[in-house]
């Protein structure tokens, strides 16, 4: 699954004109075992899925971003009423890059539920798939 969705657009300068479209970039990842372990210290064994977000805060041509990356505490305070927005952000602070856990000497995978990516495709219906 690899998509991008528009949340549509705000005012990010302050200018009146809500002209910044606000985008997040959703990707699992389908991965082979290299040489990490599961959280519980288990060799990974096979494939695993890896979720990736990030989410951008356009200028008004779209040439570059006005802010982006790892912005999910941003795009949550400006879409504090949208409760799509919000089980979004939730998901992305939970399990982006499920397979680094910090803390660790190394590199440890953390499964994702089975249900994430349906859970995801749910959501990303709610939006405008670009």
């Amino acid at each position: 699954m690899k998509t991008t969705i528009s949340l549509g657009k705000i005012d990010y300068n302050n200018t009146g004109r809500k002209i910044n479209e606000v985008t997040i970039d959703i990707e699992i990842k389908i991965c082979e075992g290299e040489c990490k372990k599961d959280i519980s210290g288990n060799p990974v064994i096979g494939t695993y899925s890896v979720l990736s977000i990030c989410g951008d805060i356009w200028n008004n041509r779209k040439t570059d971003i006005c802010c982006g990356g790892q912005i999910g505490d941003e795009i949550e305070e400006i879409f504090k009423t949208n409760n799509n927005v919000q089980r979004l952000v939730k998901i992305w602070k939970r399990w982006h890059l499920n397979d680094v856990r910090n803390g660790y000497s190394e590199w440890l995978l953390e499964y994702l539920p089975e249900n994430i990516e349906t859970e995801l495709n749910d959501m990303v219906s709610n939006f405008k798939v670009i």
